[in-house]
């Protein structure tokens, strides 16, 4: 059979300048601020309960304590990035000025009940309860029930992202930029957008056009997906087709990023070249948004013409096989959008994706080039085993083979899970090795507990069995060609 492109020396590999989502690649985390503590200043003892339950059982290992006081807080802080969440009945005994200068690193979260709050957009509700500003992120809570502790985990993670994005404003990372000024949508729709990216991108928020635009401009490079209501201010004032304009800017200088308008009115159809057009609320569009973030923002499958259809390479492995048989057209048209790098990032790829951004190479070199950085990071893989440390941090195992870990797993403390989830060790690792529908079934279960460890022992079975039924090898690390 004749070959379809040459031999590949690929050139000296460099260390990737993107920061990466497992503590296991390239020595680089998504967040280099960790959230160490959270703080909950609040006006009765069962809210503080239930912002530490929310804790305890979402981010083990993560210190929490109630104070009495702002006082309080900055003696008992010790400068440690932090979140302080308050209330209705709180906010406004705190200063901005003040926790700036004694605790720089700490994010404030305000859980409201108000309805005003709750019902209106920010610069409305601002006029009703101008001590809501002195908040950096706004959670309205009223009727939450259930999800009272999504929404507390939710927000933590959005205060760890927001930290590190403005400490390190022009750092290479992943970024799903959402623009919206109503904080009740945001509420319910943060916990499932975190259950649908994980940890491999940081989620930052905007309430204008002009801070929107403002941050496409300066770090457009690593935004993945815009997802932007369509009435909000510009100007100083609202607008009713704001998130059009911004999907029209955020295009004409990255056609790349994958753009959703979601919106509780009309949305007018020929916006679907650009954007996927969600009605707020609807039926279906957490499923909706999911397929697309997964199809179009590099987070799940690539996709790709072959033949008279499309493929989807679930895996490196089905990449390069994709690459080899594509046309060289499709591939040079996928090229122009940067749409390989943008995958192989989001998949803990980066060296590969570092040196295939700048390249513009076509026609068959081009095909060559992309395959010999394929077969690198295939070979590599060989050499990064899952590694499972027991008691006091020493190495209990280290291994390529799926039936092991869950042996290793079932032997182990729950309390070993939930020091995983910070940087979603286990489920970034089954991506990286091609058990990428295992990954995203894991990524949502977080915890420590006996009950999240049973839920993961049962994805993983079932997972192993479902690759035996498809013929393949669940103990072997993969192989190049």
């Amino acid at each position: 059979m004749k070959k379809l492109v040459e031999p590949y020396e690929p050139e000296p590999k460099k260390p990737s300048v993107f920061r990466s989502a497992s503590p296991k690649v390239d020595g680089f985390r998504i967040n280099s601020i960790r959230i160490g503590n959270v703080f909950a200043y609040v006006s009765s003892p069962r809210k503080a309960e239930k912002i530490r339950q929310a804790v305890v059982e979402r981010l083990p290992g993560m210190g929490f304590r109630h104070v009495e006081s702002p006082v309080e807080f900055a003696s008992a802080n010790e400068a440690r990035p932090a979140v302080l969440f308050v209330d209705d009945e709180t906010v406004g005994e705190i200063s901005r000025e003040t926790i700036a200068r004694t605790c720089p690193q700490t994010m404030v979260a305000l859980l409201s009940s108000r309805e005003a709050v709750c019902s209106l957009p920010v610069q409305n509700s601002s006029l009703a309860m101008p001590e809501m500003m002195r908040a950096d992120l706004i959670a309205p809570v009223k009727g939450a029930g259930e999800d009272f502790g999504a929404i507390v985990h939710a927000f933590i993670h959005l205060s760890e992202d927001k930290l590190n994005i403005e400490a390190d404003a022009d750092g290479k990372r992943f970024v799903v930029l959402v623009v919206d000024d109503e904080p009740r949508w945001l509420s319910k729709f943060l916990p499932q957008l975190y259950g649908i990216i994980g940890r491999r991108a940081n989620i930052y928020t905007r309430r204008t056009f002009e801070e929107a635009a403002e941050y496409i401009d300066s770090n457009g490079d690593c935004v993945v997906c815009l997802i932007s209501d369509m009435a909000y201010p510009k100007g100083g004032a609202l607008v009713e087709d704001a998130g059009r304009q911004l999907v029209d800017y955020a295009h004409s200088m990255h056609p790349r990023i994958a753009k959703v308008i979601a919106s509780k009115g009309g949305l007018d159809p020929a916006l679907r070249e650009k954007a996927l057009l969600l009605p707020k609320d609807s039926e279906g569009y957490v499923s909706g948004l999911r397929q697309f973030i997964l199809d179009f923002a590099g987070f799940g499958d690539f996709i790709i013409p072959v033949g008279d259809g499309n493929v989807r390479a679930r895996s490196i492995m089905e990449l390069r096989d994709a690459i080899m048989r594509a046309d060289i057209r499709v591939l040079e048209s996928y090229g122009e959008k940067d749409f390989y790098s943008s995958w192989l990032y989001l998949h803990g790829f980066h060296g590969a994706g570092d040196r295939l951004r700048p390249s513009r190479l076509r026609g068959e070199p081009m095909r060559g080039f992309i395959i010999g950085e394929l077969d690198y990071e295939i070979s590599m893989l060989r050499k990064d085993p899952f590694v499972i440390a027991g008691e006091g941090g020493a190495e209990r195992c280290r291994t390529h083979s799926l039936e092991e870990i869950i042996s290793q797993i079932g032997g182990m403390p729950a309390a070993t899970l939930g020091r995983w989830d910070a940087d979603d060790y286990l489920s970034f690792w089954m991506m990286r090795h091609g058990h990428t529908e295992l990954a995203d079934e894991l990524r949502p279960v977080q915890g420590d507990s006996e009950g999240v460890k049973g839920r993961v022992l049962g994805i993983l079975r079932k997972w192993v069995e479902e690759y035996r039924g498809r013929g393949m090898d669940v103990g072997d690390p993969p192989s190049v060609g």
